[in-house]
């Protein structure tokens, strides 16, 4: 069974891009840059800004899409679903 890690975005490079893998990290402390970006078996957890709109990701590796991010917000801007597949 492969081992799931937490995987930690706080947009350090302020760039709102989830797709950079600087912005990725392994620990709550941003201290361990993660070494991938994330797949749908790694729980997500969301620091910093990011976009208050619908936002859909897609990660790929070697070109070809692994993962799919979806947030949704609601009127207010509060995040009201993620889906991850």
């Amino acid at each position: 069974m492969a081992l799931t890690i937490n995987l930690y975005y706080n947009n350090a490079q302020e760039d709102g891009d989830w797709g950079n893998l600087l912005n990725w990290w392994q620990d709550s402390g941003f201290t361990i840059q993660a070494t991938a970006l994330p797949t749908s078996t790694n729980p997500i957890n969301l620091y910093g800004a990011f976009p208050t709109y619908p936002t859909y990701m897609t990660f790929k590796q070697n070109g070809t899409p692994v993962y799919y991010l979806a947030l949704t917000y609601d009127v207010n801007g509060a995040l009201t679903r993620v889906q991850q597949d």
